[in-house]
């Protein structure tokens, strides 16, 4: 049921690419769209953690969640993981553009299930701006 079907008519399982690129250390969780689109575009939670320790080792600080979504050199450590991680997946299957969430993806604001599935529709509500710049953009 949530298959995306893409403007050129291919179809996207994102469960299966969602699992391959959190299997990235930097990836907490990630939620894909891009029905009707040419491109799949995500949704990308850092692992909070992860980041800060592999900050800590490159000299970077970070006041709180939303200074490491904002930084480039964030933006730069989670394409690298999205590459690296998107390695088996066919080409049309790849998120070409991506955002960078400053906070999980919550039960309490409906956007996952009581079994910790994620609610893509409620996400795309919730995060309806962060998916239009995804699709006007044409840089990554």
């Amino acid at each position: 049921k949530d298959l995306i079907v893409l403007s050129n008519g291919k179809n996207v399982a994102p469960q299966a690419v969602e699992r391959a690129l959190k299997a990235s250390p930097y990836i907490a969780e990630v939620a894909l769209f891009g029905d009707r689109s040419p491109v799949v575009v995500g949704l990308v939670v850092p692992d909070f953690e992860q980041v800060k320790a592999w900050a800590k080792q490159h000299s970077l600080r970070f006041a709180g969640s939303a200074e490491i979504a904002a930084n480039p050199e964030v933006r730069r450590l989670i394409k690298a993981a999205i590459d690296a991680h998107s390695t088996g997946l066919a080409d049309f299957e790849r998120v070409r553009r991506f955002a960078i969430l400053d906070r999980d993806f919550s039960l309490e604001k409906g956007e996952l299930t009581p079994t910790l599935k994620l609610k893509r529709r409620v996400i795309a509500e919730h995060f309806a701006d962060r998916l239009r710049e995804l699709y006007r953009s044409e840089k990554d």
